[in-house]
């Protein structure tokens, strides 16, 4: 029983946590939410080591001729990265067009925009990299028609 209390008290303090943070982010700037994902990508590296050992063994397979001290550099590159994709995440909210415009770096949209004046259609190719989330916010905010085609070999495949 005192187990399932502490599991309880526990989901009550991260939802207090995150609650907390949303709120938060959602009223400082983009810069500032930039800033405490740098700190917060540090702390989960350096302090909290959540999936740290995963993350450098990881490293080292793909990268065999780097040194330790490259490794932990850009794993501490890839935890704050994360930790800014998922802020970003968390402003989504309060995010103006200008912004999400600004923060989206597209190349060949006059062909998409060739195709839309012309009523053809056309397939965009999205990487998994970076804050891909992003791109339907940018393809919703330059108002092209779209479905999207998502899945795995997993759980098969489906259009949203």
């Amino acid at each position: 029983m005192a187990r399932k209390w502490n599991k309880r008290l526990q989901h009550r303090a991260e939802y207090t946590l995150l609650k907390g943070l949303l709120f938060i982010l959602r009223r400082v700037s983009l810069d500032t939410t930039h800033r405490i994902a740098n700190v917060l990508g540090r702390l989960v590296f350096s302090v909290l080591r959540i999936r740290r050992s995963v993350t450098l063994d990881n490293l080292r397979s793909a990268f065999p001729e780097k040194s330790d001290s490259e490794l932990r550099r850009i794993a501490l590159g890839a935890y704050r990265n994360f930790g800014k994709m998922a802020l970003e995440y968390m402003r989504f909210p309060v995010l103006d067009k200008a912004t999400v415009l600004s923060l989206c770096d597209v190349r060949g949209e006059e062909h998409m925009q060739w195709a839309i004046q012309n009523g053809k259609g056309a397939v965009m190719v999205g990487g998994h990299f970076g804050n891909w989330e992003l791109m339907g916010a940018y393809v919703a905010q330059r108002v092209i028609p779209s479905r999207f085609l998502s899945g795995s070999r997993k759980t098969g495949w489906w259009t949203t």
